[in-house]
């Protein structure tokens, strides 16, 4: 009986967020409440939030 081998070729959903976490936890490491709230308000997006903000 053979056994599968998995390659792993791509990283995981959540390895993949964890690293995004990762780094923003090091960008926003120093930074005061007021310098995090522009940091995030000037940081691209995935999804633009017009999408889904009612007007």
């Amino acid at each position: 009986m053979k056994t599968k081998e998995k390659r792993k070729t791509e990283k995981t959903l959540l390895e993949q967020l964890r690293e995004i976490r990762d780094d923003l936890s090091l960008e926003m490491k120093d930074m005061t409440l007021e310098q995090i709230k522009e940091y995030l308000k000037n940081k691209k997006t995935l999804h633009p939030d017009e999408v889904w903000r009612s007007s």
